[in-house]
């Protein structure tokens, strides 16, 4: 699959998928883990406990669902390339994509004048492919009967967040 036919999804493009690979995943859900985040950024954590981290641009419900289907069905050349546009984002063309993701890291900050931890957020990753870097991985945190955290877990170090991070997950540190 053509890299920007798969980030297009996220802009509300419709492809036609087999079955909801995504939701299969989900039933057959490990035990919840607590995961450790860091994140960098230059807003203020006066502005982070507002809101938490959020997209800079919100995907639709159907859009995310439709786009981790897709993500499932990825051969690993194309896994590798979705893992090489994530590094290369500031790419004028795909710039605008990589809205639509909270970056995170497992080991330490990003770039950004305040440091931040996520911390116990009970999230749960499936592994969908070996690659070099590490295990190709979705992940989902389930806070209640009607709200989710989706992540996409790049490799050993890197995660990208679908959904907002609530600030009672997040400290400045």
């Amino acid at each position: 699959m053509d890299l920007r036919k798969l980030l297009s999804i996220l802009h509300g493009e419709w492809m036609d998928l087999e079955d909801s690979t995504f939701l299969d995943l989900i039933q057959k859900a490990p035990d919840s883990e607590v995961s450790r985040f860091y994140r960098g950024d230059d807003r203020t954590p006066e502005v982070i406990k507002e809101k938490g981290f959020v997209p800079f641009e919100n995907a639709k419900e159907e859009d995310k669902i439709h786009f981790l289907n897709a993500i499932c069905k990825l051969k690993k050349n194309e896994l590798l390339d979705f893992v090489g546009w994530n590094q290369v984002r500031d790419h004028r063309e795909m710039a605008e994509t990589g809205r639509y993701f909270v970056s995170t890291s497992l080991t330490d900050c990003q770039k950004g004048h305040y440091a931040y931890i996520i911390d116990g957020l009970q999230m749960s990753f499936y592994d969908i492919k070996k690659l070099p870097a590490g295990m190709f991985s979705l992940g989902i945190a389930i806070l209640n009967e009607s709200e989710s955290i989706r992540a996409i877990k790049l490799n050993d170090n890197e995660v990208l967040f679908l959904d907002a991070i609530p600030p009672k997950f997040i400290k400045h540190i």
